[in-house]
């Protein structure tokens, strides 16, 4: 995923949606040049929220966005 993408969505409805939406997320993040440890501590919150979108909302929409002020982050 190039860095110029200022976001990525995920839309999720079911188990294979949440898994690909952690893995999105990852090279997302990987390719905005986040260090490891925060590639594969956003793996794990999105997991999480996607599977709560889906279990307990019935589906969804989950958003990452690049921002980069007031600092350089990922904003969920």
């Amino acid at each position: 995923m190039p860095p110029s993408l200022p976001h990525l969505t995920c839309e999720l409805s079911g188990l294979a949606d949440v898994l690909a939406c952690g893995q999105r997320a990852t090279e997302y993040a990987t390719a905005h040049g986040f260090p490891e440890h925060a590639v594969w501590e956003l793996g794990i919150v999105v997991s999480e929220l996607a599977t709560n979108v889906t279990r307990h909302g019935g589906g969804g929409r989950l958003t990452v966005e690049y921002v980069t002020s007031p600092v350089r982050g990922l904003f969920l």
